[in-house]
């Protein structure tokens, strides 16, 4: 049997092999709070724009003004979603890469943490994309409140 990988520089080799994939676990983890947290606060504020929209006293200009909102809103979650759902996965294939260490699969080592990272750079676009959207939705609601866009 060869140990060789296990003394001495090899050693040192497999160790940030698997440390690596690790601490990508430890960032995404990190990344799924901030869009969990993103997430619920968005539903939230919807949910309570469409109780104000259904209200039989808010006035026509202010439901003119929701509905809009609401389309930026079904965008942003959208995004968030994939982001969440992206980050989830890398992290699976973070996790995987480390299993793979394991067994020393070098091939497979590098093709599950290049897939990670790469999902973890989609979701990141994700969420660029929703934070536009989100300054489209706050103009929105400042235009319907001040008479003017920002």
């Amino acid at each position: 049997m060869d140990l060789s990988p296990f003394q001495g520089e090899g050693a040192l080799k497999l160790v940030a092999t698997a440390v690596t994939p690790a601490v990508m676990i430890s960032a995404t983890a990190i990344l799924i709070s901030g869009v969990s947290s993103k997430h619920q606060a968005m539903s939230d504020r919807v949910r309570a724009l469409m109780a104000e929209y259904r209200e039989p006293a808010t006035p026509e200009p202010r439901r003119v003004n929701i509905r809009a909102q609401a389309v930026f809103f079904r965008r942003r979650l959208l995004y968030t979603l994939s982001a969440h759902v992206l980050l989830f996965c890398a992290t699976g294939l973070f996790v995987g890469t480390v299993i793979l260490t394991c067994f020393m699969k070098i091939d497979s080592i590098l093709i599950s943490f290049s897939l990670g990272v790469l999902l973890l750079l989609i979701s990141v676009v994700c969420e660029i994309l929703e934070l536009v959207l989100a300054r489209r939705t706050m103009s929105l609601e400042i235009a319907g409140t001040l008479g003017k866009s920002t």
